[in-house]
């Protein structure tokens, strides 16, 4: 199967985005990254991933957006998604609004510092839940 996984991971921080590439690439799986909004949201039309990594955005918000378009289309509402939230430290400038009465509908959330072993370790078992 790890041939076929196509995981997109999305993300401003370019430290954040290299290390989930590596820890990917390194159980064979296909990756394709965004760093913004937009360009999260033209990945998943050109190339439905089997799975979205969705981390921290700048501006605040964008995040979200980019989750709530992708679970409101029947297209890409079944796209298993890991949200990986800002450490508590950069919450307030990146995070996820929690006075939004935030509902997430991921399969998965961790909060940052997440090592990318731990990381992959989530995408394997949610791929496993998904398509086994």
């Amino acid at each position: 199967m790890a041939n076929q996984v196509k995981t997109l991971i999305v993300d401003d921080d370019p430290n954040f985005i290299q290390s989930a590439t590596e820890a990917c690439k390194a159980k064979s799986y296909e990756v394709s990254t965004a760093d913004s909004r937009r360009q999260g949201l033209e990945r998943v039309k050109e190339e439905t991933p089997s799975l979205i990594v969705l981390g921290s955005l700048t501006p605040r918000g964008d995040a979200f957006e980019l989750h709530r378009e992708l679970k409101a289309n029947p297209q890409y509402s079944t796209i298993p998604m890991i949200v990986v939230d800002a450490s508590p430290d950069d919450h307030a400038r990146k995070g996820w609004r929690r006075e939004e009465g935030l509902m997430l509908d991921a399969e998965d959330y961790v909060v940052r510092p997440v090592e990318a072993s731990v990381l992959v370790d989530r995408v394997e078992k949610l791929l496993r839940e998904k398509y086994h």
